[in-house]
């Protein structure tokens, strides 16, 4: 329905309006690109990103710095020991954050991998293959099969691998779980 009234579908819950009908999303038939909407949140932009950097305030909230990802509390008694401990320790200065929580460094390829194959935009591949090596491009391949078999995925020319709008992104628990079994990755929660 949002993409016949011009709005492009460009993660799993966010869609954006466009000037113009989209009639060939790539992530709908693999045929046409349109450039993405201006209207897409810049804030979620920058989460999905590749390299971004991020503060996030508040209870349970997550901040991705030097290339580390750190998690607030999540309890209020905890959230307010731990901002009574920062201010103590005078490290509330952006310029000289040091993650003090639950650090997630080895979450970091996970979380990316989650994050742009819930966007339209999907996960660069090659990029990956750059930063990581050859297996772990080829292990997220082996992961997302079914769904690339079923026409839920595509796997561009340009080394992208996305989930398809709308049964891709309907089914996109199931297609990244299914590469996180490949990859080895458990849920630690």
């Amino acid at each position: 329905y949002l993409r016949a009234k011009s709005y492009e579908h460009y993660e799993v819950s966010s869609y954006a309006a466009v000037d113009k009908p989209i009639t060939n999303h790539p992530a709908s038939s693999g045929n046409a690109t349109i450039q993405p909407s201006d209207w897409r949140s810049r804030h979620n932009q920058l989460y999905w990103g590749y390299s971004s950097s991020w503060y996030a305030v508040g209870l349970g909230a997550t901040s991705f710095v030097n290339n580390t990802l750190v998690e607030r509390p999540k309890r209020m008694d905890d959230f307010i020991g731990w901002v009574g401990q920062q201010q103590d320790e005078q490290k509330m200065d952006a310029d000289d954050f040091q993650p003090t929580d639950r650090e997630h460094g080895d979450d970091y390829l996970p979380d990316l991998i989650l994050k742009r194959l819930r966007t339209t935009d999907g996960l660069d591949l090659r990029w990956l293959e750059d930063k990581y090596g050859p297996e772990v491009a080829s292990g997220i391949l082996k992961g997302a099969q079914l769904g690339l078999d079923l026409g839920l995925a595509e796997h561009s020319k340009d080394g992208v691998l996305r989930l398809l709008d709308p049964s891709g992104l309907l089914y996109s628990n199931y297609i990244i779980s299914s590469i996180f079994a490949e990859m080895g990755y458990e849920d630690s929660d």
